[in-house]
């Protein structure tokens, strides 16, 4: 079985450090949160904000960009339960697909107070756990498309070196 210290170096070796291209010749420094139970690698921005209550967010201190990754035990109604997880935060989600290609994917809104954000969430199965990278921005009709297509290309970085490790092959 890979294990995410073999996935890491691996991706240091490729990349020789951490840097994601998020637009012609920009790069952003990106530094790395290990799950203390090696279910995944969470590679995001230096200089952002880090949370571990109930999951792990990291978030942009000058954009309204985040990235979310929770643990729920594997269920055939993942779906309500995430709802019922984000309810409980003070979260309404609503979703507008849900894909079941592997991994996952929903799309869809949160609103929490006067927020609204974009939401993409991606669903890994690993074992009896299911780990869910959620990424997401504010909706802002105001903001500039240049801060916007700035954010989604963080985003889609973060997804690019998110890491679980692949499931073991033997029983």
């Amino acid at each position: 079985m890979r294990n995410l210290k073999e996935l890491d170096q691996r991706l240091m070796r490729h990349r020789g450090s951490l840097h994601a291209v998020v637009g012609g010749r920009q790069s952003v420094g990106l530094t790395t949160f290990r799950d203390p139970h090696d279910r995944f690698l969470l590679h995001y921005p230096i200089g952002w904000e880090v949370s571990t209550r109930g999951g792990v967010e990291v978030r942009s201190p000058r954009l309204g960009t985040f990235a979310c990754v929770d643990v729920f035990r594997r269920t055939p109604n993942l779906r309500k339960e995430m709802e019922k997880s984000f309810r409980r935060g003070g979260i309404d989600l609503k979703v507008q697909y849900w894909r079941g290609r592997a991994p996952q994917h929903l799309h869809g809104l949160m609103k929490s107070g006067s927020w609204r954000l974009a939401l993409d969430a991606y669903v890994y199965q690993l074992g009896k756990e299911c780990v869910i990278l959620s990424l997401g921005n504010v909706v802002d009709s105001s903001r500039s498309r240049v801060v916007e297509e700035y954010e989604d290309r963080i985003l889609r970085a973060i997804r690019r070196n998110f890491r679980v490790p692949a499931p073991s092959s033997t029983p």
